[in-house]
């Protein structure tokens, strides 16, 4: 068998920098402003390395919302940031701070995003497994957008 080209590449990263300090939420700037001075020099070295190939960027989704039983504590721990508003509306204020230099990225190399922060329904759970991966039908959904 002859290996195929590459055609497509989706890029989804950041999730896991926010998890990984659901318990010191506190690093959270520090955590951003990592995120978002290295995507850049992320898509360069993908583009680099795969030329040919269309880049999708592929945006967040919102964990699972309302379970029985929050399996990795993202809204609980979106409770703890002070000020007002609900915990699923600190995420989305959250997501929508982080994303503003990916969008701008994405606009000057004509870049196609997939966003799944507005596209997962949150309150659908048949979408995730554990809370925060996709399930069948969320990688179903996922490949549609594709």
């Amino acid at each position: 068998l002859r290996p195929r080209p590459v055609t497509d590449v989706v890029l989804s990263i950041g999730g896991n920098d926010v998890r990984e300090i659901l318990g010191n939420l506190a690093r959270l700037p520090e955590v951003t402003a990592a995120f978002q001075g290295n995507y850049a020099q992320i898509v360069a070295a993908v583009r680099a390395a795969c030329p040919a190939a269309k880049l999708h960027l592929q945006l967040q989704y919102c964990p699972a919302y309302g379970l029985e039983r929050e399996n990795y504590g993202v809204y609980k721990a979106m409770d703890t940031i002070p000020g007002p508003g609900s915990s699923l509306g600190k995420l989305f204020h959250l997501m929508g701070s982080v994303y503003p230099p990916v969008l701008a990225l994405a606009r000057a190399h004509c870049l196609p995003v997939l966003d799944l922060c507005n596209t997962f329904d949150f309150r659908n759970h048949g979408l995730y497994e554990c809370q925060i991966e996709p399930s069948d039908l969320g990688g179903r959904l996922i490949a549609e957008l594709i």
